[in-house]
């Protein structure tokens, strides 16, 4: 997987960014077609804002998050990508299902060996 970090205001440690690569290498157990990834990291006064861009073979995901730390906002953003891409598969399986479905109805006359 291809990971992108911006950092606006300010220069992230090297902890910050092995952090955020750790993260998100733990999300191709949930998709592994994950190519890549943007993560725009933004410091505004007391608020840390996290933007996470992720991009698979067919589908986009993107969060964004405030927190007052960055890890604390970093696992968040995750969080929600995670659940992004649990619903998609969700739908994916209820499409495969419909389409098969749909095909049976259609050619009444395939018979099945048995």
């Amino acid at each position: 997987m291809n990971i992108d970090i911006t950092a606006r205001n300010f220069t992230p440690s090297h902890h910050l960014k092995s952090f955020i690569t750790t993260k998100l290498s733990s999300l191709s157990k949930y998709d592994s077609n994950i190519k890549s990834s943007k993560v725009v990291l933004l410091k505004e006064g007391r608020a840390e804002k996290v933007e996470i861009l992720l991009r698979s073979n067919r589908n986009s995901y993107i969060t964004k998050c405030y927190s007052s730390i960055f890890e604390k906002t970093i696992v968040h953003a995750i969080d929600k990508i995670k659940v992004q891409i649990k619903k998609n598969q969700k739908h994916e399986i209820f499409d495969i299902c419909l389409r098969l479905l749909a095909f049976f109805i259609l050619n009444p006359f395939i018979k099945f060996r048995s």
